[in-house]
């Protein structure tokens, strides 16, 4: 989902290219459960602020009613030209007309009052790009996602390195000189992330607020199986492993991951 941001912090005084305009691009596939959660966490905003918000879901030929339910929440939807996480962000960030451009996934949403947060995150050091502090899985075992939590919060304080889940954004202007997002089968957060702090000099912008984000990957698969295939795969990603190879290992548990909970 992707979705601009015209204006986070009203000036009567800025000139308008001061403002801040973000959108949200949004590249869902049966995603009907949570899209319309997502794209309405994005448009809670004050009546003053509505129109400098634009939601953007890009669908990839969903069999579900996931365009219909982005639709109703008040997102814009295109079909995906090619489907694809980076392809559909990038189609997404192409369409859109506003000069921040946030990154958040179908089975996520945004903290109340996060606009103004993203904006005093980016006007600090005049920094150009950013995400949020850590994520919510709301798993059904409260220690397990409060691990998750600071473990997520403690390497992006230290490392600086977020991933997609925690809504990376980042000004329009640099994500096009970077050439958008890599067409990439998996891992394409974490390459724009490295990219990113190369072009700026400099690690993300860290909003002070937690995402809330489906749990449902750590519930399936466990939490420890599923934090030893994630850093399994950063590991054989940093020792030069296929990226396709990769991503056959990931998508393989995932599908299983759904045709269980089809079952």
């Amino acid at each position: 989902m992707y979705a601009r941001m015209d204006r986070f912090l009203p000036d009567a005084h800025a000139q308008a290219d001061h403002l801040t305009r973000p959108t949200t691009p949004h590249p869902p596939q049966n995603e009907e459960r949570n899209v319309g959660a997502a794209v309405r966490s994005v448009l809670d905003v004050t009546p003053d602020q509505r129109g400098d918000v634009e939601v953007i879901v890009v669908d990839a030929d969903s069999r579900d009613a996931t365009v219909r339910e982005a639709r109703r929440a008040g997102a814009s939807v295109l079909r995906a030209s090619t489907p694809g996480r980076a392809p559909q962000m990038n189609q997404g960030a192409r369409a859109a007309r506003g000069n921040v451009l946030l990154f958040l996934h179908a089975d996520s949403t945004l903290p109340s009052g996060y606009i103004r947060h993203v904006d005093a995150s980016l006007k600090r050091r005049d920094a150009q790009w950013g995400c949020f502090r850590s994520i919510d899985t709301g798993l059904r075992n409260p220690l397990a996602s409060f691990l998750i939590n600071r473990a997520v919060a403690l390497r992006t304080k230290i490392l600086q390195k977020p991933y997609g889940d925690q809504c990376i954004f980042v000004k329009r202007k640099t994500f096009n000189d970077l050439g958008g997002y890599a067409d990439l089968p998996l891992l394409e957060d974490v390459d724009l992330a490295s990219r990113l702090a190369t072009h700026t000099h400099a690690g993300p912008a860290i909003v002070p607020l937690d995402l809330k984000t489906s749990g449902r990957r750590w519930e399936t698969l466990g939490v420890i199986r599923t934090t030893l295939l994630n850093q399994y795969i950063l590991l054989r990603h940093a020792m030069g492993a296929d990226i396709h190879h990769l991503a056959s290992l990931y998508y393989r548990d995932r599908h299983r991951d759904r045709h269980r909970d089809c079952n």
